[in-house]
């Protein structure tokens, strides 16, 4: 008598299907989420450093002797401060010559150059990032106040240095002049993001905030 051989076929249910599925789904989701993650927190450390390396230039421009074209007779001078000028909620650098010394840019955010104009350069900050915080020290005190954390009048300021001396020189801004409050002279903080600082500070998104300080010391802090 012949037995006949029974064959069971092996394989995937549709559950286990599902359940592998969802898992590759879950996996991939994070993975992205923290490559999105790291890849802002890098833009934001790229951006701290280009604020970073344009403020030690106008710092050493500054202290030293730089000659820059100007409307003068001789059509250009060396006494000239050198300073950058940020404004609230943008995400650019402005470098400029102090041609006039007057310690504030004078220029316009569309950055004309040329003998007649005090801008040298405009730096776009990458990746998207943006300032989206700026504070001073009110004088005489240890209080910081901040444009959008604190809703202090504050919409720019410049940051000046003008040989011989090393000092830090800072000029707030509101609207289209002096901010109303008094501020201490050469301390000054930037945040660094991607958002507008929201009320309930802090930011949920990664931010750094630079600190400039009277002596020309710069520090960067993360998070803000």
């Amino acid at each position: 008598m012949m037995r006949k051989k029974i064959t069971t076929k092996t394989g995937f249910t549709i559950i286990e299907l599902l359940v592998s599925l969802a898992i590759i789904v879950a996996l991939s989701a994070v993975v992205l989420w923290n490559q999105s993650e790291a890849t802002r927190s890098i833009n934001i450390a790229n951006a701290v450093n280009e604020f970073i390396i344009r403020l030690r230039e106008a710092q050493t421009y500054g202290v030293s002797v730089k000659v820059v074209d100007d409307t003068s007779a001789e059509g250009e001078t060396y006494k000239a401060g050198y300073g950058i000028y940020l404004r609230f909620d943008t995400n650019y650098i402005i470098l400029f010559a102090d041609k006039d010394n007057d310690g504030h840019y004078d220029g316009t955010e569309t950055c004309q150059t040329g003998a007649a104009y005090e801008c040298l350069d405009k730096y776009t900050l990458i990746g998207g990032v943006k300032i989206i915080d700026m504070c001073g020290q009110i004088a005489n005190s240890d209080n910081i106040r901040c444009a959008r954390k604190d809703g202090e009048a504050i919409d720019a300021f410049s940051i000046v240095y003008t040989r011989p001396s090393l000092e830090t020189k800072v000029q707030f801004y509101h609207g289209n002049g002096a901010a109303p409050n008094s501020y201490k002279d050469g301390r000054a903080v930037v945040m660094l993001g991607y958002e507008v600082m929201p009320v309930d500070f802090p930011p949920p998104d990664p931010c750094r905030a630079v600190n400039v300080y009277e002596t020309g010391q710069i520090t960067s802090t993360e998070p803000c």
